[in-house]
């Protein structure tokens, strides 16, 4: 019997190989080597994937954290809403009850008092239109500009009591007013009356700048934090009182009126007003026959009440707005801006001194008055010496002037738009102009030689400059823009130094202090902001911010030590603050319509102010 081997082709390890010894064990182990690296790479990537698990896990439930919180704040917020709008339709209710209640008084011949009639008790003969500057479209002229104003508008077009953001505050129950305040525009209707008139660069014309309206401003419409204070007897019985504010103005006391021509308000009143929006209490009311103003103690935050009193001493009447007020070095000497004019006056008597129009020192008469184009004067300042006075006005070129000979030194040309402010340095070294033109440029006082443009670059303003500030060391300048940014540079270089954000409209104007640490700003966003220029705090964010105007700030100002900020408004009002207290200490309502303009004294506790009611007056107070 024949035996079986092996299989054909196999062969038996020992017996009788010939190949290599342990190739198979080699083969064995290298494959146990690559399972085991490979179930490492596995294990790596299940903890990775584990990983990214957690962290996505984590991550959801932090966005289902945030998903409830914005459901919880959408659901207070429609909660809020429908309470807004509840007592929206009660005071609807309420207005439309008082409406049909004064109609049918009216139609029953009952003499019912009329809040803002508009009345006028004379015709008001055509009034010039806003400024023709190049700067100035053609729709800044109303098309009834040359149309005689009726004695009493049809009440299809009498303005409403209603008063939307960003328009003036308007009291039509006034009297005639000049034709330079307010043009025959009215008579088109309240479209133009109410309209913010604006150049084409964006800043507003003289007329821009007014209210339209002349009576002195009563407390419901102007009073501290708007709260409606004092009323008169008319409009507490044919008004109710805004939203939330029903309280306050049923608790608040009425000062009657003396009724005669001008419609006047000799009143001055005492009352308590912190800065923030609360109830004012009237604590003392004090007629006076020869007063047309009120005045309101503030408080502070810690309850005080501030111990500023205040006086008139002069009112100075113009023919037009009064664009602009500014002091000598002195104190002595007070200067204005209007119309193809700029005004030297006496601070303290309140005599005229001189008058700047043409440039041999004369003032147009009446033909040339007629034939000659609007050209406000915007800005004005005198020279440390009190020799020369600067002006800046429509024409673009900013003038120096020889108060003395009321000649024109330079004219120093060069902007490409208007000239809305200028001042100069304290060393007598330069002048400082800005313009609509987005630029601000430095003089030599000297010669009159142009030594530095400002703004022009990538980080200059890039809309027109409405107020320049030249520093107590003349070592820098400052600029507000309608840009909304606040720019300061140094003067021997022309470097940018700090740029300050955080005004939410366009700035109108600026103030160094009096020791160069701070500057001030006021905006049309109503606020006025403190920032700081120390060199250990490179912050560009403001230290303070106040609030309390019921409209734009035009016009802001230090008092010669620093402790007192003061604003000026088309709210009408003056108010004055305290930065230690963060408080405003007193409001002053003495102007019928926007105050434009205000410049402290250097030497005394006093104030001037322009206004559009065509006046402008100084103040002396005691603190």
């Amino acid at each position: 019997m024949q035996s079986s081997g092996p299989p054909s082709g196999y062969v038996v390890q020992g017996a009788g190989n010939s190949g290599p010894p342990g190739v198979g064990g080699g083969t064995v182990t290298s494959a146990s080597s690559r399972f085991h690296e490979l179930l490492e790479q596995v294990k790596v990537e299940f903890d990775s994937a584990l990983q990214e698990g957690k962290s996505f896990r984590g991550i959801r439930e932090e966005y289902n954290m945030k998903v409830e919180e914005q459901v919880a704040e959408i659901s207070g917020m429609e909660q809020a809403i429908c309470e807004l709008e509840r007592r929206f339709n009660n005071m609807k209710g309420e207005y439309e009850a008082e409406i049909a209640r004064l109609k049918a008084q009216l139609q029953g011949g009952v003499s019912a008092p009329r809040p803002q009639a508009n009345s006028f008790s004379q015709p008001t003969p055509a009034a010039p239109g806003p400024p023709t500057g190049s700067s100035a479209p053609a729709s800044m002229n109303p098309p009834a500009a040359n149309a005689p104003m009726p004695s009493q508008l049809p009440s299809s077009v009498q303005p409403s009591n209603k008063r939307t953001r960003g328009e003036p505050v308007v009291n039509s129950n006034a009297p005639a007013v000049s034709p330079a305040m307010l043009s025959s525009s009215t008579a088109a209707g309240p479209a133009n009356m109410l309209s913010s008139v604006r150049a084409t660069n964006g800043i507003m014309s003289p007329q821009g700048l007014v209210s339209m309206s002349s009576v002195p401003p009563t407390a419901a419409s102007t009073s501290p934090s708007g709260m409606g204070a004092v009323t008169s007897p008319s409009a507490t019985a044919t008004r109710s009182a805004p939203p939330g504010n029903k309280n306050r103005t049923e608790s608040s006391q009425p000062v009657r009126r003396t009724p005669g021509p001008g419609n006047d308000i000799n009143v001055s009143v005492n009352a308590v007003a912190p800065v923030n929006v609360a109830p004012v209490n009237v604590n003392s009311q004090t007629r006076s026959e020869e007063d047309d103003y009120v005045v309101y103690q503030g408080r502070s935050t810690g309850g005080t009440t501030s111990n500023i009193n205040i006086k008139l001493q002069n009112t100075f009447n113009h023919n037009s707005v009064v664009c602009c007020v500014r002091y000598s070095w002195n104190g002595l000497y007070l200067a204005t801006g209007s119309n193809r004019c700029a005004h030297v006056l006496d601070a303290t008597s309140g005599a005229r001194i001189a008058t700047f129009s043409k440039d041999d020192g004369t003032e147009p008469d009446a033909n040339e008055s007629n034939t000659i184009p609007d050209s406000y004067v915007r800005a004005v300042c005198f020279s440390p010496d009190g020799k020369w006075l600067i002006t800046g006005a429509e024409d673009h070129v900013v003038k120096v002037w020889d108060v003395r000979n009321r000649t024109v030194k330079y004219h120093l040309q060069g902007h490409d738009a208007d000239i809305y402010s200028v001042d100069a340095s304290q060393d007598s070294s330069f002048i400082i102009s800005g313009s609509g033109d987005k630029k601000a440029k430095i003089w030599s006082l000297q010669n009159g030689k142009l030594l530095t443009t400002l703004g022009g670059g990538d980080f200059g303003p890039t809309d027109g400059i409405t107020s320049v500030s030249v520093s107590p060391t003349s070592h820098h300048v400052a600029a507000g823009s309608l840009d909304k940014i606040v720019r300061v540079w140094d003067v021997e270089n022309g470097v940018l130094v700090r740029q300050f954000e955080g005004h939410h409209d366009s700035v109108y104007s600026v103030a160094f202090s009096p020791d160069g640490r701070s500057l001030l700003s006021g905006s049309l966003d109503k606020t006025l902001k403190l920032w700081d220029l120390a060199a250990n705090q490179p912050s560009n964010q403001c230290r303070l911010s106040f609030t309390g105007h019921k409209d734009f700030v035009l016009s802001v100002a230090f008092s010669p030590n620093g402790r007192l900020l003061i604003s000026g408004s088309k709210d009408r009002s003056v108010q004055f603050w305290d930065p230690r207290q963060s408080s405003m200490c007193l409001m002053l309502q003495g102007h019928k319509n926007s105050v434009i303009s205000i410049a402290h004294s250097p030497t005394a506790k006093a104030l001037a102010t322009g206004s559009g009611d065509c006046r402008a007056r100084t103040w002396a107070y005691t603190s």
